[in-house]
């Protein structure tokens, strides 16, 4: 069975950011934690927002 691009990319996004945060929560490092929440978050929001876009005109309402 063969995944959706947009599958795909969140499984990249996942395991990017997942293992960021992992090794950021290893060290304590609750600053490094914070800053790869924020990253995620607004690249979870961006991504949102451009596939909810339909044809361009406007973005959606959140």
């Amino acid at each position: 069975m063969r995944e959706s691009p947009a599958s795909q990319r969140m499984t990249v996004f996942a395991l990017f950011f997942g293992l960021s945060l992992l090794e950021a929560l290893e060290r304590r490092s609750w600053m490094t934690v914070g800053f790869w929440l924020a990253v995620a978050l607004f690249f979870l929001l961006a991504g949102r927002r451009r596939a909810g876009a339909g044809d361009g005109s406007h973005p959606p309402d959140l």
